[in-house]
């Protein structure tokens, strides 16, 4: 759940899960009409872009038009 705090970007918290259910730690960002994540890897970090779409319960992170990942919005 994102509360009102994190609206525009995870400083509060900078871990999430993802629509896999994974914990991911890193940073994320609305920049524009884009949802942009920075992952916590001990790599170097890179920054990943995308649109998201939601059709009722489908959720969709889209780049350039294309789907790079779906899932389903659960209740837990």
């Amino acid at each position: 759940m994102i509360t009102s705090e994190q609206a525009r970007d995870s400083a509060a918290n900078p871990e999430w899960q993802t629509m896999h259910g994974r914990i991911q730690k890193g940073h994320w960002r609305l920049r524009a009409n884009d949802l942009c994540m920075t992952y916590s890897t001990g790599k170097e970090n890179a920054e990943e872009c995308y649109q998201v779409w939601r059709s009722q319960k489908l959720i969709e992170y889209r780049r350039d038009d294309v789907t790079i990942a779906e899932g389903e919005l659960v209740n837990k």
